[in-house]
């Protein structure tokens, strides 16, 4: 006996195929998934709360201070709440304690290190 025979007896229908549907026969028996039709770019009903360009974020040195200082009064399990209730990343902190350090010994009159020759890094505060 066949599938098609078998599919008859039992009742089961094959699948019918549209254009834009695949098969995910490997992941869920052999049922037909569809796959969503792309809009054009240049749609009137693009959704309003996506940029068409992504813009980087600008923290203002006030900014970077206050959440360090909230940062270091912080018990157990606080630096993860404050970072996610501002939105940042353990990288923000990294990156600003080590700026403020460096800030801090420039005022101070120590020695800065010397920068990579071709190094472009401009994070300051």
């Amino acid at each position: 006996m066949g599938i098609a025979e078998l599919k008859r007896e039992t009742g089961m229908a094959a699948p019918e195929w549209s254009e834009g549907e695949r098969s995910e026969t490997s992941r869920n028996g052999g049922a037909a998934i569809p796959v969503a039709e792309r809009a054009p770019r240049d749609s009137g009903d693009a959704n309003p709360e996506v940029r068409d360009k992504a813009v980087r974020r600008r923290f203002t040195a006030t900014y970077k201070r206050r959440i360090l200082q909230e940062a270091d009064q912080c018990g157990p399990g606080g630096i993860a709440a404050l970072l996610r209730r501002e939105g940042l990343y353990s990288s923000h902190l990294t990156t600003w304690r080590k700026l403020e350090g460096d800030r801090r010994n420039r005022r101070a009159g120590a020695p800065q290190a010397r920068q990579e020759a071709g190094s472009t890094q401009s994070h300051g505060w």
